[in-house]
């Protein structure tokens, strides 16, 4: 008896699960759909594209990370993709298209901007004091401000800049998932402009999109990292 059970064990689950795919499984799916609506995602192609303007830098002191910067240069190119995929969120008509793209395209012939995440460790201060022993953590301004832990400037073509400005930004929405979990709640934006032209007023990038090597260096009294881009081109021809 224990035997033939066996055998017809196979078939009945099978008949089993056959019937519930012709029957209740199409109606949960069904009452899944109707009640649980999910939302139209967008392509992934601007985050995908975004990363060839992007650079992660990780500063070690040993096995420990000192502090991390990921940086976006916002090249025309990926200003123009930030256009495409800011429009489809916003009615937008084809004039106001046009003006935003001007205005994108117009800012970077006055600036080379960037935007820099930024995060470092804590700093520990050893304290006794007699109202307050032991230790406590404190992380200094990251990159703003004269006491800032970190100093940054570019080097393209072998000279090196300095920045025009460097301010602590909220980083727009359609640039947050091209971070990915690099930008946190322990995150710092910052915006960093350096002039687009030298002190001789020559345009420090080629304006015929010839690429150029573009080294941007964050310095520190103890260390030193480099975002760098091989082939980079600023401008759109």
């Amino acid at each position: 008896m224990k035997r033939l059970l066996e055998k017809i064990k196979g078939p009945i689950w099978l008949a089993v699960i056959g019937f519930a795919a012709l029957t209740g499984f199409t109606t949960i799916i069904d009452w899944g759909k109707e009640n649980f609506k999910q939302a139209v995602c967008h392509g992934q192609d601007f985050i995908k594209t975004s990363q060839a303007y992007i650079r992660n830098v990780k500063v070690y002191s040993q096995f420990t990370i000192v502090a991390t910067f990921d940086v976006m240069i916002l090249t025309d190119e990926m200003r123009m993709l930030y256009v495409d995929y800011y429009k489809k969120d916003h009615a937008m008509s084809r004039d106001q298209e046009a003006i935003l793209r001007q205005r994108q395209l117009n800012e970077n012939r006055y600036f080379i901007s960037m935007y820099v995440v930024g995060t470092q460790k804590e700093h520990t201060y050893l304290t006794n004091k007699s109202l307050f022993t032991g230790e406590y953590q404190k992380a200094p301004e990251m990159l703003k401000g004269g006491d800032a832990m970190w100093s940054v400037g570019m080097i393209v073509g072998g000279r090196q800049y300095a920045p025009e400005s460097v301010r602590i930004v909220e980083l727009p929405v359609e640039y947050r998932q091209c971070f990915g979990t690099d930008l946190s709640q322990f995150s710092t934006v910052y915006l960093v402009r350096f002039a687009a032209v030298d002190g001789q007023r020559n345009y420090i990038f080629s304006a015929d999109r010839t690429p150029s090597s573009v080294v941007v260096r964050f310095s520190s009294p103890l260390y030193q990292a480099d975002a760098v881009w091989k082939n980079l081109a600023y401008y759109l021809k």
